[in-house]
């Protein structure tokens, strides 16, 4: 063959029309309408469809295509990401797109992490919010023109989320009216912002503020990093990237540090607080800004995007891990001696093992949707009126389901890696990379050991606030309930807390459940997870009880640090559960006796599914909840509130909620429309055609080029060929 000629790819022909085949038929005998379950994931007929436009616009043009980048370094991952956030915003630009229109493109479609995303999601809504009119009116048109780029540096190098001991000084020197930048040691250096190693010419940086010797606290300040001119390095500014990491390879993070740099008093953002040209620090309130409010309201944005986010990666891990379980097969069921049926290989999504694994994973991804769009629409609601009272519930709640989302998501993607078995770690199936990038999130925004106990200590103060005595449940037996005409604390605005002045009794009853049949009822599943928290909150309230009589309160907190985590994580499943139900029930009853859909087609935030898809929902609601049961049962045990006997009830009932969704499971993953392109994965293509896939991909490593590689002349042959004198082609 001559050198540089590739192989022809070999089809297996017979197993890819057996696949396309199997694939068909797990379609055909599904009851879900994947075109109408769309409308139900993603909030309404319109919102879908801008989303596939979304989509449209991106994999129509080459500039955009994602191919190559599994075979690119790490700088040639930033280089085409560069490039493709560039042709993105001068493409829109040309086309006459509005900003919000480019945005969405760019969190729904891309399918890159670029350089420039926090440059968009945290500096502008900074410029907005924190600066005076005057900062805006300077500041804001260059940024959101892309005339220059930010980075948003708060963490360092000895310092992440404990952002109280940050090191960076801006010490202001009223003689020149500027603030001197300066990182005192090298564990101050700025680390980790993303666009910061080379592509940012500005940085919105986080420094202690040093006023006539007095250490003033954190205030933010605009910091030109760069030449406008040549790009170069700012004389007092050093810069560059961190180097390799697990994913995010398409993003420049950097490190920064500063030498008695010098900044404008105008550069630090003056909308909350200022410091005048005499040198005097005073707190402002200038009306309309919004300020603190809309700033916490934006990371509460950010953090909702991150739980859908999180359903939506999940929904993709799925959906290459569900296809291919239903291409592959593996194993035979012996011919039956009692009939003339021949031994049959199995589709590897009917083994039990294999739904246990993935079905309860596919209800995690709806219940993460779901309530994704619900922190969204609070976020909305909060933007209404900017309630500061609202703040305290919602940034507990967000910081648990913060943390909780990506500690699921992340093993469960890693979860349908290893359901593909050895094709699994392949980068062509799409899963390796997907897992990199995504496991970040455990990280960035705080870690679940930083989050969890944010919730938990709110969760302990609405149980020291509320004012209790004994009372008898719903169902007959003894619960703890609030006084009459008790005033619910004000701190806490949503029933979501209800159960709280329960657990200050002490008195725990037996779930009622008598047969399988009972655990389905959603009622008896939101009073179990209601009694799973209780019994943790009882527990951590008398731990750290204890321990805040010897060390104070602060100690007893971190001291029991694991048990307010597993606090954090009920209360989430209890607020994911309940979501959940209330999603479906609200499809339920859109639909009238006969079964025919109330609205009319077109309107916004119209859902299509009908009773076979809602019933779909429901079974995939009771499998999120007693899967949740079976795999947290030491919990539902605790204060034997679940018998032994209940608990086999759940185990048993997951098995069959799982045979039941597994006959869905291709369809309810079509439904999330996830193009072969935007999934990248041999294994997950829609046609079934995994086998010719994985060849081509094959073919396309950079060691394929040569059929014979340079090693062999470099290293090989030196080692195969000595003594034999060369003479020897075949033994």
């Amino acid at each position: 063959m001559p050198e540089g000629e590739r192989p022809a790819v070999h089809h297996p022909e017979g197993q890819e029309e057996e696949g396309m085949a199997l694939l068909q038929n797990e379609r055909a005998t599904s009851s879900v309408r994947p075109e109408a379950m769309a409308t139900f994931i993603f909030g309404g007929q319109k919102a879908l469809a801008r989303r596939l436009q979304a989509f449209s616009f991106i994999e129509a043009d080459p500039v955009f295509d994602t191919s190559d980048r599994k075979h690119l370094d790490q700088t040639g991952r930033y280089l085409r990401s560069s490039e493709k956030a560039v042709h993105l915003v001068l493409k829109c630009r040309q086309l006459g797109m509005p900003n919000e229109q480019m945005l969405d493109i760019l969190n729904t479609a891309l399918d890159e992490i670029t350089p420039i995303d926090v440059h968009i999601k945290m500096a502008i809504p900074t410029l907005m919010h924190q600066t005076t009119p005057e900062q805006r009116a300077k500041w804001l048109p260059l940024a959101q023109d892309f005339r220059i780029l930010f980075a948003y540096a708060q963490s360092e190098l000895g310092h992440g989320s404990n952002i109280r001991a940050l090191e960076t000084t801006a010490k202001y020197d009223p003689q020149s009216e500027s603030f001197i930048l300066h990182s005192p040691r090298g564990e101050s250096a700025k680390w980790w912002p993303g666009g910061l190693g080379k592509t940012a010419t500005h940085a919105v940086v986080l420094a202690r503020l040093l006023v006539g010797g007095k250490d003033l606290g954190l205030q933010s300040f605009i910091v030109q990093l760069r030449d406008m001119q040549d790009h170069s390095p700012l004389s007092g500014v050093k810069l560059g990237d961190i180097g390799p990491k697990l994913g995010f390879m398409s993003v420049d993070n950097g490190f920064c540090s500063f030498d008695h740099l010098r900044v404008p008093r105008e550069n630090m953002l003056m909308g909350l607080a200022e410091v005048t040209k005499e040198g005097v620090y005073r707190k402002v309130r200038r009306e309309g800004s919004g300020g603190e409010k809309i700033l916490y309201g934006a990371m509460l944005d950010v953090r909702a995007g991150l739980v859908e986010r999180g359903g939506a990666t999940l929904a993709r891990a799925l959906t290459i891990a569900v296809r291919y379980s239903a291409v592959r097969k593996q194993g035979f069921v012996p011919a039956s001696s009692s009939s003339s049926s021949k031994e049959r290989e199995l589709q590897v999504l009917d083994y039990p093992t294999q739904q246990q694994a993935l079905m309860p994973l596919l209800a995690w991804a709806y219940a993460l949707q779901i309530t994704g769009q619900f922190m969204r629409r609070l976020y909305r609601a909060y933007l209404e009126d900017l309630d500061l009272s609202l703040l305290p519930e919602v940034h507990a709640l967000s910081s648990g389901l913060k943390a909780l989302t990506g500690d699921v998501v992340s093993g469960g993607v890693d979860t349908c890696r290893r359901m593909c078995g050895g094709h699994g770690y392949m980068l062509a199936s799409g899963l390796p990379e997907l897992f990199q990038n995504y496991t970040a999130v455990q990280t960035f925004e705080g870690t679940a050991q930083v989050l969890e106990p944010q919730l938990a200590r709110f969760i302990l103060r609405l149980a020291a606030a509320s004012s209790v005595k004994q009372g008898v449940g719903s169902n007959g037996h003894e619960k703890a309930s609030a006084e009459a005409g008790a005033p619910k604390p004000s701190f806490a605005l949503s029933t979501d807390f209800d159960y709280v002045p329960f657990a200050a009794g002490k008195a725990f009853g037996q779930c009622p459940a008598k047969e399988p049949r009972d655990l389905l009822d959603p009622h008896l599943q939101i009073e179990a997870y209601e009694a799973r928290v209780c019994a943790i909150l009882l527990s951590a309230g008398e731990a750290v009880g204890e321990d805040a009589k010897e060390g104070g309160q602060a100690e007893a907190i971190m001291k029991n640090g694991v048990l307010l985590g597993r606090l954090s994580r009920a209360h989430c499943q209890l607020v994911l559960l309940m979501r959940f139900h209330e999603a479906v029930a609200r499809q339920e009853e859109r639909l009238t006796g006969d079964g025919k859909e109330r609205g009319k087609e077109g309107e916004e935030g119209v859902v299509t599914v009908g009773p076979a898809e809602v019933r779909v929902l429901r079974d995939l609601c009771h499998l999120f909840a007693l899967s949740g049961m079976e795999r947290d049962m030491a919990d539902f045990r605790a204060r034997d509130y679940l018998s032994s006997r209940q608990a086999e009830m759940v185990g048993r009932e997951v098995g069959r909620l799982n045979r039941v969704i597994r006959a869905e499971a291709v369809s309810l993953v079509d439904a999330w429309m996830m193009s072969d392109k935007l999934l990248g994965s041999a294994l997950g293509r829609r046609d079934g055609r995994v086998y010719g896939a994985l060849f081509e991909e094959a073919f396309k490593s950079p060691l394929n080029e040569r059929e014979v590689s340079e090693a062999y002349e470099l290293h090989w042959k030196r080692l195969l060929l000595a003594g034999t004198g060369g003479g020897v082609a075949r033994l």
